[in-house]
C-alpha cells in the first residue's frame, strides 16, 4: 500500500515536469519544406522565422507567436512580446493548421477557457493558468507578471480561490517565482514548480503544499538547463521515492 502510494506521488511529479518539457517547449521555426523525419514542419504556420510556444489542453494542441501576431523576428533583437498573440489549433493527426486566431494568453487552458462557454472561462478574465479541485471548490491559480529574458512567462505565487464566490482565500508568495502547478489525483498535495530567479542558475524547485493547511511539506530540487539534467533529476527523483 506504501509502495503504491510513493509510486501515485512520483507519477504525479513526473507528469508535472515531462508536462513543462514537452508541452511548453520553445520551437524556432522557419519557413522550410517538410523533411520526412521526427521533427516537421507543421502545414500552415506563417513563414519566416517564429518563437513558437507549444501548449496543449484536453486533447487541443495550440502553437502560439511568443512576440504578437505573426511577428517575423529575422534580423531582430531585443523585442518585448506585445499582445494580442497569434494562436494556431493544430490538428495532431494531419500535422496542419486547422484555426487561427489570437488572444491575450500564453497558455492553452486560459485560451481555450476565453473562447468556451465553461464553469471555469471566469478564470481568464484575470489568470492564466490554474488546476481545480472540484470537490473543495478551490481552484489554485497564476496570474502572469512578466516575462524573463527567454520571453517565458513567470508568476509571484499561487492564488487560492474558491470557484463558489470567486473570492480569493489565501495568496501563497513563491520565491523564486513559480512556473506551473499540478493537484495531486487524491486532491491532498499541490505542486508549485519553480525555476531560478537568475538565467545562470542550473537548480530549481519542485514545492509541495498541503492543500488542507497550505503548509509547505516537502521541497523537491530538480536540474535544468538542458535535456541531461531533467533526466538526472528525474532518475534523483524516482531513487528518492522508492526509497521513502
Amino acid at each position: 500500500m506504501r509502495r503504491s502510494i510513493c509510486l501515485t506521488h512520483l507519477m504525479c511529479v513526473l507528469l508535472l515536469i515531462i508536462g513543462v518539457i514537452v508541452g511548453a517547449g520553445w520551437v524556432a521555426s522557419r519557413g522550410i519544406s517538410q523533411i520526412p523525419s521526427f521533427v516537421r514542419k507543421i502545414r500552415g504556420l506563417p513563414a519566416g522565422l517564429h518563437y513558437w510556444l507549444v501548449e496543449i489542453h484536453q486533447n487541443q494542441v495550440f502553437v502560439i507567436d511568443g512576440y504578437g501576431n505573426k511577428v517575423d523576428i529575422t534580423g531582430k533583437l531585443n523585442l518585448d512580446p506585445t499582445p494580442p498573440f497569434y494562436v494556431a489549433r493544430i490538428d495532431p493527426d494531419t500535422e496542419q493548421v486547422v484555426e487561427e486566431f489570437t488572444s491575450k494568453h500564453f497558455r492553452a487552458i486560459a485560451i481555450s477557457a476565453e473562447r468556451e462557454n465553461r464553469p471555469d472561462s471566469w478564470l481568464s478574465e484575470e489568470f492564466d493558468y490554474w488546476v481545480i479541485d472540484e470537490q473543495s471548490k478551490i481552484a489554485y491559480a497564476l496570474k502572469p507578471i512578466k516575462q524573463d529574458e527567454w520571453r517565458i512567462e513567470r508568476y509571484a505565487g499561487v492564488y487560492v480561490i474558491d470557484i463558489n464566490t470567486h473570492q480569493v482565500k489565501k495568496f501563497l508568495e513563491i520565491s523564486p517565482v513559480s512556473f506551473t502547478l499540478a493537484l495531486h489525483p487524491n486532491r491532498e498535495k499541490l505542486y508549485v514548480m519553480t525555476r531560478p530567479k537568475k538565467a545562470e542558475v542550473e537548480t530549481g524547485e519542485i514545492r509541495v503544499y498541503s492543500t488542507a493547511s497550505l503548509d509547505l511539506l516537502k521541497t523537491i530540487t530538480y536540474l535544468g538547463g538542458n535535456f541531461v539534467y531533467w533526466m538526472q533529476s528525474l532518475i534523483k527523483m524516482a531513487a528518492d521515492y522508492f526509497a521513502v
